[in-house]
C-alpha cells in the first residue's frame, strides 16, 4: 500500500475532533413534565452534568467517526501497483499538422489527453520525461517522478505553426536509453518513423479530409491562386483581398485528392494580397495565404571590370536593373548600391553597402564540367539551369561560404555572408567558359539577383513559419524595428537572422533612416507541407504490460472509499431519523 497524497493526513484530526464534541457538550431533549417540583432534579443533574464524564455508547458516534476515516483516506490516495517502477519519455510533435481538428479537439489535444491518462497510470516511483520537437527540441521535464509536475508540463504544451524536425528528438530518446536502463518512448505524431527500439509510434487520433491555399502570386494586374483539396470531392469558394479590401472572387470544384487554381483580377498597384477558403475544415490555418508584392523600381548595380557584353546583358535582362559602370576603384567607393560586381578586379575595401559579386580571371586548376552542388541552396539558385556541357578551361577552388557550382570535387561558384553581406563568389573568368554562351547563364545572373537584392527581409517565395528570416538594416538607419502579425514588436540592432516567426501573416520591418521612415514588408504562411491531414500512419500497440512484460495497472482506492464514505453517511441519516 502507497500513498499518492499523503500530506492529506491532517484530515485524519477529525477522528480525534469528534469524540470531544460527545465528551464537552451534551445534548438535551425536551421533555414535559407534569408538575414544577420536578425542577428541582432536572437542576441538580444540571449542576453534576460536567466535561470528560464517561461516555456512553454511540451507534451515530461510530459511523461518523468511519465516515471522517473512509473520506481521509480518499483523500490520501491509497493505492497498490501491480509492477515495478518505470522509465518512460513522452516526445510530442508539435508541427502546424497536429493543429488539425479530429472531432473537436486537435490532433495534439488527444496525444496530450492519451499522455496524461498514461502517466496516471503509471506506478509509484517511476520516472517520465517530456521532449518537444517543433522548430527545435526542448527537454522540458527530466526524469521526474512528480505525477503532479508531470501534468502541468503536458497542460503547458502547444502547437506551433511551422514544420518540426524529429530526428534530433530521437536522438535525445537514444541518448537517454543509454543512461536509463529500460526507458521506453512514446512519440506522438502524424509522421511516419522508421522502427526502433524502445520508441513507439503513437497515433490516438485519424485522418481527417482538409483544403489548403498552397500558393499565391501576382503579375500585371492578375493573382494566381493554387489550392488542393486532400478529401472527398468538393467545391470551395476563394476570396481575394488587395491591401485589406475585397478584391475578387471565385469558385472551384476539386475532385479526390486534386489542385487546381484559379486567376483573381487586383489592382495593378495593390502591394499585399490574400486568398482565403470559405469552407472551414480541418485545419483553418492553411485556409489563407498572404502575399506581398515587390516593388517594381529599378535596383542599382554596379558594375566594375574591363567590359563583359556577357555579363552585362544577363544583369539587364530582366529590365528593372539600373546598372552603371566604373573602375574598381569608383564602384568600391560609390554608396547607394543594392549590388557591387567585380568582373576580374578586387576592389581593395569593402563598399559602403550592398551585396558582393566577384568573378575571378585565371586559375591554376582545370579544365572541368561545371555540375549543381548538393544542397537546398544551390537547388534554388540554380533552378531552371540545365547544365548541359557547361565546361571551364581553369579556375581557383574556392573554398569560403556554400558551393553552388562544382568542377569535380572543387567549388568554382560559392554564397558567403560576412558582417550582414551577401558575397557571390565565381572562382573563374567566364572568358574561359562556355558558360555565357548558355541558357545557363542568364538563369543563373536573375537567380542570383533575386537572392543578392532583395528587400532589407531577405525572404524566398517558399518564406514558412518558423523559419530564419534575414534581417539586413541600412547601415545609416538610426533605428530599426520589426513588427509581427500580431503587433508584438522586436528591435532589430544590426544584420543577421531572425526566429521569431512562428505567427503567419504579414511582417513590416520599419527604419528610420536620415528622418525618413521606411517599411518593408514580407509574408510568412504555413508550410504547405503540414497540409495532408487525410493519411495517419498506424500507432505502435503499446500498453504498459506488453511493453515490458509486467503489469503495471495502479489500483486507486480513493474512489472506493468515497463510495463506502457515502453509503455511510446515509446509514448516519437512517440512524438520526430514526432516534437511536
Amino acid at each position: 500500500m502507497q500513498w499518492l497524497n499523503p500530506g492529506a493526513a491532517w484530515a485524519l484530526l477529525a477522528l480525534a475532533y469528534l469524540p470531544l464534541l460527545y465528551l464537552l457538550k451534551r445534548r438535551h431533549r425536551d421533555v414535559p413534565i407534569p408538575s414544577s417540583l420536578l425542577w428541582r432534579r432536572a437542576l441538580a443533574e444540571q449542576l453534576s452534568n460536567r466535561p470528560f464524564q464517561k461516555m456512553r455508547r454511540s451507534l451515530l458516534l461510530a459511523l461518523q467517526l468511519l465516515l471522517a476515516l473512509l473520506l481521509s483516506l480518499a483523500l490520501m490516495q491509497p493505492v497498490f501497483s501491480g509492477g515495478a517502477a518505470r522509465e518512460l519519455l513522452l516526445a510530442f510533435d508539435l508541427s502546424a499538422g497536429m493543429q488539425a481538428d479530429a472531432g473537436g479537439r486537435t490532433r495534439l489535444t488527444r496525444a496530450l489527453e492519451h499522455a496524461a491518462g498514461v502517466v496516471s497510470a503509471l506506478p509509484p516511483g517511476s520516472r517520465v520525461s517530456v521532449v518537444t520537437a517543433g522548430r527545435h527540441t526542448r527537454q522540458l521535464l527530466s526524469r521526474s517522478s512528480d505525477f503532479a509536475a508531470t501534468h502541468r508540463v503536458l497542460a503547458g504544451i502547444t502547437a506551433e505553426n511551422g514544420s518540426a524536425d524529429l530526428a534530433p528528438a530521437l536522438s535525445l530518446a537514444r541518448a537517454m536509453a543509454r543512461e536509463a536502463e529500460g526507458l521506453e518512448t512514446l512519440f506522438y505524431t502524424h509522421a511516419a518513423l522508421e522502427a526502433e527500439a524502445g520508441v513507439f509510434l503513437m497515433t490516438p487520433f485519424e485522418g481527417v479530409d482538409n483544403a489548403a491555399v498552397l500558393s499565391l502570386s501576382a503579375a500585371g494586374g492578375q493573382a494566381l491562386c493554387r489550392v488542393a483539396n486532400y478529401g472527398g470531392a468538393r467545391t470551395l469558394t476563394l476570396s481575394c483581398y488587395a491591401d485589406g479590401a475585397p478584391a475578387d472572387a471565385a469558385m472551384l470544384s476539386l475532385g479526390a485528392g486534386e489542385t487546381g487554381q484559379v486567376r483573381f483580377d487586383v489592382p495593378a498597384d495593390a502591394v499585399h494580397l490574400r486568398a482565403e477558403i470559405l469552407e472551414t475544415d480541418a485545419l483553418p490555418l492553411d485556409n489563407a495565404c498572404d502575399f506581398i508584392i515587390r516593388s517594381t523600381r529599378a535596383r542599382r548595380v554596379v558594375l566594375a571590370g574591363e567590359g563583359n557584353v556577357f555579363l552585362e546583358s544577363a544583369l539587364t535582362i530582366g529590365g528593372d536593373v539600373e546598372l552603371s559602370r566604373g573602375s574598381a576603384r569608383e564602384a568600391a567607393l560609390a554608396p547607394g548600391y543594392a549590388l557591387y560586381v567585380f568582373d576580374g578586379a578586387q576592389p581593395d575595401a569593402p563598399p559602403p553597402s550592398g551585396s558582393l559579386m566577384l568573378l575571378k580571371h585565371g586559375g591554376a586548376a582545370g579544365p572541368g564540367t561545371l555540375r549543381r552542388a548538393p544542397g537546398a541552396l544551390a537547388e534554388r539558385l540554380t533552378r531552371g539551369m540545365p547544365l548541359k556541357d557547361v565546361a571551364v578551361r581553369a579556375y581557383t577552388p574556392l573554398t569560403a561560404g556554400t558551393p553552388l557550382l562544382l568542377a569535380g570535387d572543387d567549388a568554382v561558384a560559392t554564397l558567403d555572408v560576412r558582417d550582414g553581406r551577401k558575397i557571390v563568389r565565381f572562382g573563374f573568368d567566364l572568358h574561359d567558359s562556355n558558360l555565357p554562351v548558355k541558357l545557363d547563364f542568364p538563369l543563373l545572373i536573375q537567380n542570383l539577383l533575386s537572392e543578392l537584392i532583395s528587400e532589407s527581409a531577405a525572404v524566398g517565395a517558399d518564406a514558412a513559419c518558423g523559419r530564419d528570416v534575414y534581417l539586413t538594416p541600412d547601415p545609416r538607419a538610426a533605428s530599426a524595428r520589426l513588427i509581427a502579425p500580431s503587433g508584438a514588436e522586436y528591435s532589430i540592432d544590426g544584420p543577421g537572422p531572425f526566429g521569431e516567426t512562428n505567427e503567419a501573416g504579414v511582417y513590416r520591418f520599419e527604419q528610420v533612416v536620415e528622418g525618413e521612415t521606411r517599411v518593408d514588408a514580407f509574408a510568412l504562411n504555413m508550410p504547405r507541407g503540414e497540409s495532408e491531414t487525410r493519411m495517419v500512419p498506424e500507432g505502435d500497440n503499446w500498453d504498459a504490460a506488453t511493453a515490458s512484460g509486467q503489469g503495471i495497472g495502479m489500483h486507486a482506492l480513493a474512489k472506493l472509499a468515497a463510495l463506502i464514505a457515502l453509503i455511510v453517511l446515509m446509514a448516519e441519516w437512517w440512524v438520526i431519523a430514526r432516534g437511536l
